[in-house]
């Protein structure tokens, strides 16, 4: 699987450096499918859910397929995680930044910086009230 290099971080806290697979940061605990990528995140607690699984073969990714849907996926080794406000992806090195928003490709150009932020209020949404 490709791979990409860079440092990952939270709030200014570094919690990757090297070489990953994938990273995901979001305000729910699940996406696309039904995958429970960020068990503990809620939308309404200001801070953003990131999990970046490190580089790892195919065979180990076949092997815990099911911890995509259990939400145990950040309980491996190949796993790091973060909460807070403000996520930072910095390439380090290799192939240029590929990002994703809610399944749609967006172009980050020879982009080496990617920051993801927490803007409470911003997203509206319609609940019923019963």
């Amino acid at each position: 699987p490709p791979v990409w290099e860079g440092e990952l971080s939270c709030d200014g806290k570094i919690f990757h450096t090297g070489y990953y697979l994938t990273f995901t940061a979001g305000v729910g605990a699940y996406s696309g499918g039904g995958m429970m990528l960020a068990p503990s995140a809620v939308p309404w607690d200001r801070e953003l859910d990131g999990l970046c699984l490190s580089s790892l073969g195919f065979f180990s990714i076949l092997g815990n397929l099911r911890r995509i849907f259990s939400g145990t996926l950040a309980e491996t080794k190949w796993s790091s995680a973060a909460r807070g406000e403000r996520m930072t992806v910095r390439r380090t090195g290799g192939r240029p930044l590929l990002l994703e928003l809610d399944g749609e490709p967006v172009d980050t150009g020879d982009s080496d910086l990617v920051e993801i932020v927490s803007v409470p209020g911003s997203l509206r949404a319609a609940v019923p009230l019963s």
